[in-house]
């Protein structure tokens, strides 16, 4: 079980800040989640390879219940809520296919599957997780809806006693009516590296992820090696060529505990035109 409070800024003025709580009880039997959310982000959308700058604000909510049928696999259901919305910052032409997503209210719920033989969820060195949500949403603010599922199985296998290669597969299947910023995109249904999350948006997406870890000696440092590719199809208008997108880096970690094995992270990717990202989290991508 955990309760944590989050936050995130940057440098163009995005903040976030949000509070996320995971209860186990019974054994580990039962599990109950709640993370609630404000946001205010500023981002470019990327449409007919021009950078759309946008300010998106709200708040949203998700919780989550489930039973253990066995120690390794549980069923649950959600509940989520979003109401958000967001305003060009400039005076800028935009496909009328994105407005109606402009000032939205969704209300969501769905099933989720879990089979989870890992050996730890905070550093996992050997094992594999395999993960199904499927969401139906209700757009409150419009008369609409859309269904969304997002499939991931990750994989551990321990190299010495110092390494872990890793890895992760993924699929998502969003129908036509999802909004741009609950689709499925390179990056955030996946936690791809390499790319903005508005770049590669698209109604189903397939990646693949690799990854190599390591520590330094008996130090608190350690390193990740990195590199995947993924493809988003049926990409949403002026969203760029449905074509497989590839990324690399590395990253070096910090370990924050002697007791979890939890890591303050910085990596750098590069990913197939030449741009590269820096990112700063807590924990593993995967």
């Amino acid at each position: 079980s955990f309760i944590g409070l989050g936050g995130y800024g940057s440098t163009n003025g995005s903040r976030v800040y949000g509070v996320s709580t995971s209860l186990s009880f019974l054994e580990n039997r039962w599990k109950l989640a709640f993370t609630a959310a404000e946001i205010d982000l500023n981002y470019d959308l990327i449409v007919f390879g021009l950078g759309i700058p946008l300010r998106q604000t709200g708040k949203l909510g998700s919780a989550e219940l489930s039973y253990g049928i066995t120690p390794d696999f549980s069923v649950g259901f959600g509940a989520r809520y979003i109401s958000t919305s967001i305003f060009p910052n400039l005076n800028i032409a935009i496909p009328p296919e994105y407005t109606p997503d402009f000032s939205t209210e969704i209300a969501s719920g769905g099933v989720l599957l879990n089979w989870d033989r890992r050996d730890d969820t905070f550093f996992s060195r050997e094992g594999t997780n395999l993960d199904l949500s499927v969401y139906h949403h209700d757009v409150l603010s419009d008369p609409r809806d859309y269904q969304k599922a997002v499939l991931t199985l990750d994989g551990y296998m321990p190299v010495g006693e110092k390494h872990v290669a890793a890895g992760r597969i993924t699929a998502c299947k969003a129908t036509e009516d999802a909004p741009f910023f609950d689709a499925c995109a390179l990056g955030v249904v996946d936690s791809f590296r390499g790319f903005s999350f508005t770049e590669n948006i698209g109604e189903e997406l397939a990646s693949l992820q690799l990854s190599w870890r390591g520590t330094f000696g008996q130090s608190r440092f350690g390193y990740e090696v990195f590199a995947g590719s993924g493809r988003v199809y049926k990409t949403f208008p002026g969203a760029g060529e449905s074509r497989f997108r590839s990324a690399g880096g590395i990253g070096l970690k910090y370990r924050l505990s002697k007791k979890f094995p939890l890591d303050l992270a910085l990596d750098v990717a590069l990913n197939d035109a030449g741009e590269d990202t820096t990112y700063i989290y807590v924990g593993q991508r995967f």
